[in-house]
């Protein structure tokens, strides 16, 4: 669900400046954020999967995902992130 996420939202380049040169310039946190408004300003291109994808990791319902302030939709992005092996999927995404 994440890849599809990235790649319809197209968000592959961000994700290869962040994760590539500027990785090592930030730490997690600050990477983290940067990630997670990356993944909110184009949501709206990928709001299915992203609703998909926050039910499932929550257990919530879809329109209890679509009713969350943003606040607690950059909550469950960081939760997601902090995952062991998130940040190392994101930066193996395949390059066209």
């Amino acid at each position: 669900m994440l890849s599809a996420i990235v790649d319809k939202a197209g968000l592959d380049e961000e994700l290869k400046i962040l994760l590539g040169k500027d990785k090592k310039k930030l730490s997690n946190q600050e990477l983290g954020e940067k990630i997670i408004m990356a993944i909110v300003k184009k949501m709206h291109r990928a709001e299915k999967e992203t609703i998909d994808l926050l039910a499932s990791v929550t257990g919530k319902t879809k329109k209890e995902i679509e009713n969350l302030p943003i606040k607690e939709l950059i909550e469950l992005f960081n939760s997601i992130l902090s995952e062991d092996g998130v940040l190392d999927f994101l930066s193996k995404q395949p390059e066209d």
